[in-house]
């Protein structure tokens, strides 16, 4: 379940719509400050799970492995 976010206070959403404002994805200034009660009240994203590309993959003698799990060696 996810963890409720405390109360946003008006000074809180009030910098993150300045900072939305300063951005080049700016809107209205009443666009600006509902996106930034969406923001700031959505609940907080769950880390990525994608996989990490082991260490030394795709380096000199290792092997790459592309989309569709084939795998690839490099010639030098």
């Amino acid at each position: 379940m996810p963890k409720k976010r405390a109360e946003v206070t008006e000074e809180e959403i009030a910098r993150r719509a300045y900072e939305i404002s300063q951005s080049d994805e700016c809107g209205s200034d009443e666009e600006n400050w509902h996106r930034a009660v969406a923001e700031l009240s959505a609940p907080p994203k769950r880390p990525s799970r994608a996989r990490q590309r082991p260490a030394g993959a795709g380096e000199e003698g290792g092997a790459q492995v592309e989309k569709g799990g084939a795998e690839v060696s490099e010639t030098s």
